[in-house]
């Protein structure tokens, strides 16, 4: 005897440890009705896994959904501010509102003959710029 007794349902080894494989007769096979159920047994936990999956992926794809759904609302807006500032820019920096600006705030005017400086270009001489305006202004 090699340790093992068959006592029917359970193979027990000689320390009193039952495996629980039923096997048939002395030739220590497994039943054809134990491999089926067993078969059946995992290809409905394999099924129950695989629809657990299915429905854990499908939560994970709806949040992402939702997530998405969120940005794109808020790129929206954040278009529209865009397109706000735009047009806002566009408008203060037309020609007209500069020269309204320059003048009012400024007190810019345009030049005539009274309020500007002809400096002549004479490289011979060896003055500087400053007593050549004092020259022309008062002299």
């Amino acid at each position: 005897m090699n340790g093992y007794y068959n006592t029917g349902y359970y193979n027990m080894n000689t320390a009193g440890t039952a495996t629980a494989a039923r096997r048939t007769g002395k030739t220590g096979r497994v039943s054809r009705a134990v491999r089926r159920n067993r078969r059946t047994i995992a290809f409905v936990v394999s099924m129950v896994l695989c629809v657990f999956m299915i429905v854990y992926l499908s939560c994970i794809a709806s949040q992402i959904q939702a997530k998405n759904n969120d940005l794109e609302e808020q790129n929206k807006y954040l278009e529209a501010e865009i397109d706000s500032l735009s047009n806002e820019i566009t408008d203060e920096t037309t020609l007209d509102k500069l020269e309204k600006t320059a003048s009012k705030k400024y007190g810019m005017v345009y030049p005539n003959s009274s309020n500007y400086v002809k400096i002549k270009d004479d490289s011979k001489t060896s003055r500087n710029l400053a007593n050549e305006i004092k020259d022309e202004v008062y002299g």
